[in-house]
């Protein structure tokens, strides 16, 4: 269970009204592993109330370029050091696999944050992996434009779930020797939850992809409420 971030703040209350808790709850509820860390939400809730959120999550929030203000190299480059305010990636074990999820944030002027050129850390993630995941896929909330050019530039890459900007939604490119990317839904108020993207992926024990599946399914009476989290709805309102 995958987001390309932006998910925690921009909607109403509880969320607004408890600092995005209330989301990283029900997040969690929902059994997410990763969701990349959205400049959106690190603007409207600021460093340590994102700390907070950080810490009540049962997942990883991933970002390798946004980073506290710290020392830069020579060529003006940042380290992916203790400088990052999040973890620039995670492994996970799927089943037989292991899988490389990295998290970009989009460059933005955030107080107490600064954003480093998400093309160059994303190579610099994918150097530091290595041969420890023959699967590497991005949560990147850089926009679609941007996340283009580091499909362009780091070809390593398999899947880049895509968010931030874009002139459209729910909407799959790419693939054919290159990573395929899967732009997410822009969120409009009284609109959000209404579809979801569901994709199936079929890669080798070297991790090549042989095969996909995507599509944007629409949440309507044919697909229960789930129990829990209805209860956790009605307690909320």
């Amino acid at each position: 269970m995958l987001d390309a971030g932006d998910g925690l703040i921009r909607d109403q209350s509880p969320a607004t009204t408890s600092q995005g808790a209330s989301s990283v709850e029900t997040m969690n509820m929902m059994g997410y592993d990763a969701t990349a860390l959205g400049e959106g939400d690190l603007a409207l809730l600021g460093v340590d109330a994102m700390r907070e959120r950080m810490a009540e999550a049962e997942f990883a929030f991933l970002s390798a370029n946004a980073y506290l203000p710290g020392a830069k190299t020579d060529e003006g480059h940042r380290f992916l050091d203790g400088q990052l305010l999040a973890e620039p990636y995670r492994i996970l074990e799927v089943g037989t696999q292991r899988v490389a999820l990295i998290g970009i944030t989009a460059q933005a002027q955030i107080p107490g944050v600064e954003s480093g050129d998400p093309i160059v850390a994303v190579q610099e993630a994918v150097r530091q992996i290595g041969d420890q995941a023959p699967i590497l896929i991005l949560l990147s909330h850089a926009g679609l434009e941007v996340n283009r050019q580091i499909a362009a530039q780091v070809p390593a890459l398999d899947l880049i779930i895509s968010g931030g900007r874009a002139q459209m939604t729910y909407m799959a490119e790419g693939g054919n020797g290159g990573p395929l990317i899967l732009q997410a839904d822009i969120s409009v108020t009284g609109h959000a939850g209404r579809r979801i993207g569901v994709g199936t992926f079929a890669f080798d024990q070297e991790g090549v992809l042989q095969g996909q599946k995507w599509q944007a399914l629409a949440l309507d009476s044919q697909i229960p409420d789930d129990p829990a989290m209805s209860a956790w709805v009605a307690s909320h309102r």
